[in-house]
């Protein structure tokens, strides 16, 4: 396999080397110096070396083979990390930031097994982080059809101005050993609201943040 530099040639007869990785040149004869195609062969823009004397064929990557190419690559990446024991993946797990540790194991049980990633339920619950109002409503419809999950929350953040302050409040009064806590508050809240919620004790709860929004 040889890589030759084909030659364009302008109206002033000079010579502009292409770049060198755009055609891929097989020659049944390999030699020491580099062969060109010959002009009838070569492609529009693409003259052959007057030197040359011999016409070797020449092949295009096509985007299929591109796509084989990463097909492969990316099953034998799979392969890789499926033969990690599980005990790695929640090493991995525990250096992840909090804050990012929910999204990480939803990534990591939409490839894998869910018996790949021991105590899921943990780093999937332990930071409940929610950026929207129908996040909410849908934790809250969770934890009423389960509500063993509530067991494994250990920090809940709440990043939406527009949330249903009533379905928030509830969602918190449901979390038994909360060590963190934050909370936007946005217009729907009312000084009953904020009653409601810490009328319960939290003896565990460590950190706690308020933001009303001006």
């Amino acid at each position: 396999m040889h890589l030759c530099t084909p030659i364009v040639w302008d109206s002033a007869h000079r010579q502009h080397p292409l770049k060198p990785q755009r055609w891929f040149f097989r020659d049944s004869n390999p030699g020491p110096s580099c062969q060109r195609p010959a002009a009838d062969e070569a492609a529009p823009g693409v003259v052959a070396h007057p030197l040359s004397h011999r016409a070797p064929t020449y092949h295009r990557k096509s985007n299929s083979d591109l796509g084989r190419t990463l097909l492969i690559t990316s099953l034998l990446a799979m392969t890789s990390l499926t033969s990690l024991p599980p005990e790695l993946f929640a090493c991995i797990l525990d250096y992840i930031p909090s804050i990012d540790l929910q999204q990480t194991t939803i990534s990591l049980l939409r490839i894998f097994s869910y018996d790949r990633i021991p105590n899921w339920r943990r780093y999937l619950f332990y930071h409940i982080h929610l950026k929207s109002a129908d996040n909410v409503r849908m934790l809250g419809k969770h934890l009423q059809r389960t509500s063993g999950d509530a067991e494994f929350i250990k920090k809940f953040s709440l990043a939406a101005w527009t949330a249903d302050a009533d379905a928030a409040i509830e969602i918190v009064l449901m979390i038994p050993k909360l060590e963190w806590l934050s909370l936007c508050i946005g217009m729907s809240f009312a000084p009953d609201h904020l009653r409601h919620l810490f009328h319960k004790p939290m003896p565990n709860l460590r950190c706690l943040s308020l933001r009303f929004r001006p």
